[in-house]
């Protein structure tokens, strides 16, 4: 009984369907796409962040930019960081231009700062090279103890 069903109501479906063919209607045309020229720009590569150990802690909420110029070409980034543990611990910077409110770096760079002591607030610049206008410097930052590792990272030390 149910195959019954399903065959009239395959039947139905094909008569509507052959019916919508013959209405004399046009038939829809689907968009196409045209190729546009759009300029790309490549995204450079993020600097390596330094190990700094099992105890590695974000703390952006303690570091400031105060210039970041946006403009295409070298640049240097520059503000303070300070250290608010309790004990002297080293603090790593990254800088990244954006464009657009895109996730694709137009450019980047880090400041590596050791031993800065407890409570103290330091001066950090961070040169980079930005393949196009940007719109905006972010900041990743992070406290910790650096660790020895096997290959060195590109930092900048201050």
């Amino acid at each position: 009984m149910n195959t019954k069903r399903l065959i009239a109501s395959l039947g139905v479906t094909g008569l509507a369907l052959s019916l919508g063919a013959c209405s004399g209607s046009p038939a829809p045309t689907q968009p196409t796409a045209t190729p546009t020229a759009a300029s790309t720009v490549k995204s450079t590569p993020l600097p390596t962040v330094p190990n700094l150990g099992k105890t590695v802690q974000g703390v952006v909420k303690d570091v400031q930019i105060t210039e970041c110029p946006t403009t295409k070409g070298e640049v240097t980034a520059k503000g303070k960081a300070k250290n608010s543990a309790k004990e002297a611990r080293d603090l790593s910077v990254i800088v990244i231009w954006l464009k657009n409110n895109s996730g694709d770096p137009l450019g980047s760079g880090i400041a590596v700062l050791k031993g800065v002591p407890a409570g103290k607030t330091v001066d950090w610049s961070v040169k980079a090279k930005v393949v196009d206008q940007a719109d905006r410097c972010v900041l990743n930052a992070q406290a910790g103890q650096l660790q020895a590792s096997a290959s060195p990272s590109p930092t900048r030390t201050k």
